[in-house]
Parts: structure tokens; sequence; C-alpha cells
């Protein structure tokens, strides 16, 4: 918050100044890609009900990467064409394989939350128990 940055983490307030610091030119080129990316999806999807892909390309780490590390964007992969397009997404935990969790990602199309919903129900049904 601008009015409280000692209420952010020192990671956080980096990556604010890191953000302010990026040319006005390379933010336009950014919005231009993420159209780009938002229409290639919209064409993926077409009729389908949703991706299904991994929520993250490794299993959870055993502690938590520090922001900036390379590690951190590692995990968000999977997750980053979405939060960037508008793509509803959401993670179900899978059962353990392993001593670390994995998740499965359902992501819809834009605007259609709740068939998303709908299927990750069915998922998380078929899923059965997990711990």
């Amino acid at each position: 918050e601008a009015a409280h940055p000692e209420a952010l983490t020192e990671g956080t307030r980096a990556q604010i100044a890191e953000g302010f610091a990026i040319p006005a030119a390379w933010h336009l080129r950014a919005r231009q890609f993420r159209r780009h990316l938002r229409d290639r999806l919209d064409g993926v999807l077409g009729d389908a009900d949703a991706l299904v892909l991994p929520t993250a390309p490794t299993t959870a780490p055993s502690a938590v990467p520090e922001v900036g590390s390379g590690d951190d964007l590692v995990q968000m992969l999977c997750a980053a064409p979405f939060n960037m397009t508008g793509q509803p997404a959401l993670s179900l935990p899978l059962p353990r394989v392993g001593p670390c969790p994995a998740g499965l990602q359902l992501a819809g199309r834009r605007g259609g939350e709740a068939p998303l919903l709908a299927l990750a129900a069915a998922v998380e049904s078929a899923l059965g128990a997990r711990d």
C-alpha cells in the first residue's frame, strides 16, 4: 500500500521499485503480447470446456523460493498465461504420490467461470479422497 510501504515485505517493495523502472514502451509491448496471447488461448479453447494441465511444472518446493531467485518464476509458469489473459483457472490438489503435493490446473474460456467450477467439482469428485 502506497500510504504504508512499511507494511509490505522487502521483496514486495523491491518488485514494485523494479516495476517503476520499466520503460513505458515495454509496457505497451507487453499489453500487445497479452492481447495476442489472449486471442491464441481463445482459439485453443474453441468449444472445449477447459484445458487441463499441471498447476506448476514441479511438485511444491520444500522451502519458499526467494523472490527474484528464478525458482519463484518456475513455479508460476503454468498459471502465468491465464493470469495475463483473463481466462478463469483453478487448481485442484492431487492425491500425493510422494512427499510433496502437486496440483491439477483447469483453465476455461473467458467468462466461463460457472462451467469451469462445475467441471472442477466433477474432477474433484472423481479424484476421491485426498490427504
